[in-house]
């Protein structure tokens, strides 16, 4: 398994964690608010992916940091990010 902090602050914290399995790979992000009444870990966020959808993920988050567009407009109203 692997798993990576992505956000921490005093009040918040994000991370994601992917497992391997005979199913793909699931991947599942998890907040955790340490100053909450009862704080525990919650799941936000998670899927079964194939190889190929967790490529094509990679290849967005990529993108994103490069500042291109992630994805293309499904809708004719939604504008897409330059």
């Amino acid at each position: 398994m692997t798993t990576a902090l992505i956000h921490q602050g005093p009040a918040y914290e994000l991370s994601i964690d992917i497992d391997s399995s005979a199913y793909g790979h699931h991947l599942k992000f998890v907040t955790f608010v340490p100053t909450a009444r009862n704080p525990e870990p919650q799941v936000k966020f998670q899927a079964n992916l194939s190889r190929a959808e967790l490529a094509e993920l990679h290849a967005a988050i990529g993108r994103a940091l490069a500042g291109q567009a992630v994805r293309a407009s499904r809708s004719p109203g939604e504008p897409v990010a330059p």
